[in-house]
C-alpha cells in the first residue's frame, strides 16, 4: 500500500502509475506460486539437496517459471487496463454500485484476454521444448474433458474474482462513504452560503429613516420658494433609492457606482445645510474595481451626522480612493469633533467591520486617526477574483 502511494505521487502519468503500482504484489505472488512450492517440496523430502537439485535440473523447470510469470503479468496488465479504461466514464464515479458491477465485468474481460495471451505464449514455449505438450485437462464438464484453454479460463477467472471482488467491495464501501461525506459537505456549504448571504442582507445599509425624514422636510420647505433645489433634491433622492433597491441582490459595486451614490447623498445634504457643508471626492484608482456595496456611504453619513453637523463653522467631508500594490485605500475625512473612544461600536462601524469580514476575510484593514486630521481608513487587498466578481 505504501509503495502504491509512492508510485501514484511520483509518476504523473496516471496510466503508467496504475500499471506499476501492482508490480510488487505481482512479484510477491509470483514467488509464492512458482519458487516457494519448490523449496517447500524439497524441505519435506527425505533429502533436501537432492530434491531441490532434481527439481531445478528438470528440463521444463525454466519453461514453467517463464509460463507462470507470463500468465500472471498478462492477466494483471489486461485486468488493470480494462478497469482503467472503464473508469474513464466519469458518471460512474457517482454510482458506486454500478461501478462495482463494471469492475467485476472488467475482471472477466481482462482475465479472459490475459489467459488467451498466456496460452499463446505457452504454445511458443512448447514449440521451443521448454514446456510439455498437454492435450487434456483434469477438469470435466457434462462428462467431457475441458480443453486446456477452457480449463485455464475457468480457473483463472475464478481466482481473479476470488482476489478482486473483496478488494472491489472494500473500495465500494469507501467510495460510498466518501460520496455521503461529500453530500453532507455540499449541504453544509450551501447552508453556510445561505447564512452568509442572510448576514450580508442584514448588514446592507438601508436608507436611514432620519435622513429620509429630513430630506422630505427640506423638500416640503423649499417647494414654493426654490423649486430648482427641490427638483435636484428629488432626483438625487430617487437615484439613491433606486441604487438601494435594484442592486440589493449584489454584494459588490464598482468604485464609480459607490462614488456616484455618495455624490447623490452629499448633494441632498448640501441643499439642507447650504454653505455649512462642503465636500470633495478624489479617485486615483481604477473606477471598475469592485468593493463591497454601500461600504463608503455609511461612513460619509456618519461624517455628516457626527462630524460637520456638530460645528458652527463651515464643514468639510472629503472622500479619497487610491490604489497601490493591488491594494485599494479608502479614506473618509471630516473636520468635525474628534472620534469618541470605542469608535467601532460607538460610531456605528460594527456592521462595516462585519461586512468586510464576510466579503474580504483576512484581506482588509479598518483603522482611524484622530487629532489634527481626523479620518477613517479602509484598506482592501484586491485579488483577481474580487476584481471580477
Amino acid at each position: 500500500m505504501l509503495f502504491q502511494k509512492k508510485i501514484e505521487s511520483k509518476i504523473k502519468n496516471k496510466w503508467l502509475a496504475e500499471n506499476l503500482k501492482y508490480l510488487p504484489a505481482i512479484v510477491l505472488l509470483y514467488i509464492l506460486l512458482a519458487i516457494l512450492p519448490i523449496f517447500l517440496n524439497a524441505a519435506f523430502a527425505p533429502d533436501f539437496n537432492e530434491s531441490l537439485s532434481k527439481t531445478i535440473s528438470d528440463p521444463y523447470f525454466l519453461g514453467n517459471l517463464i509460463y507462470i510469470a507470463c500468465n500472471m503479468f498478462c492477466i494483471m496488465i489486461c485486468v488493470t487496463n480494462t478497469i482503467f479504461i472503464l473508469q474513464k466514464i466519469n458518471s460512474l464515479d457517482h454510482y458506486p454500485g454500478i461501478l462495482l458491477i463494471v469492475k467485476i465485468v472488467a475482471v472477466f474481460i481482462g482475465v479472459t484476454i490475459g489467459t488467451i495471451l498466456s496460452y499463446k505464449i505457452n504454445n511458443y514455449l512448447i514449440e521451443a521444448g521448454l514446456r510439455p505438450l498437454v492435450t487434456k485437462s483434469n477438469f470435466t464438464f457434462n462428462g467431457k474433458n475441458l480443453s486446456v484453454l477452457a480449463a485455464k479460463l475457468f480457473t483463472n477467472n475464478f481466482a481473479g474474482l476470488l482476489i478482486c471482488v473483496p478488494i472491489f467491495i472494500s473500495e465500494f464501501r469507501k467510495q460510498d462513504i466518501i460520496l455521503k461525506l461529500k453530500e453532507k459537505e455540499l449541504e453544509l456549504n450551501k447552508a453556510e452560503i445561505t447564512k452568509t448571504q442572510t448576514q450580508l442582507e442584514l448588514l446592507q445599509s438601508k436608507i436611514n429613516p432620519h435622513f429620509l425624514y429630513n430630506a422630505l422636510n427640506s423638500i416640503a420647505s423649499l417647494a414654493h420658494e426654490e423649486p430648482d433645489k427641490v427638483e435636484k433634491m428629488a432626483i438625487s433622492l430617487s437615484k439613491l433609492f433606486r441604487y438601494s433597491i435594484t442592486t440589493s441582490s449584489n454584494n459588490y459595486a464598482s468604485i464609480k457606482e459607490e462614488t456616484d451614490i455618495i455624490r447623490h447623498y452629499l448633494d441632498i445634504e448640501k441643499i439642507r445645510f447650504g454653505d455649512k457643508l462642503n465636500y470633495s471626492i478624489i479617485i486615483d484608482a481604477d473606477p471598475a474595481i469592485l468593493i463591497p456595496r454601500f461600504l463608503i456611504q455609511p461612513l460619509v453619513e456618519n461624517a455628516v451626522k457626527h462630524g460637520t453637523s456638530k460645528i458652527t463653522t463651515s464643514g468639510l467631508v472629503e472622500v479619497k480612493i487610491t490604489s497601490e500594490n493591488k491594494e485599494v485605500i479608502i479614506t473618509v475625512h471630516d473636520n468635525g469633533p474628534s472620534f469618541p473612544e470605542g469608535l467601532i461600536s460607538g460610531y456605528g462601524l460594527q456592521s462595516t467591520q462585519e461586512k468586510l469580514n464576510l466579503l474580504f476575510p483576512n484581506s482588509h484593514e479598518l483603522s482611524f486617526t484622530n487629532g489634527t486630521y481626523k479620518q477613517i481608513i479602509i484598506k482592501l487587498k484586491i485579488t483577481n477574483n474580487a476584481a471580477s466578481l
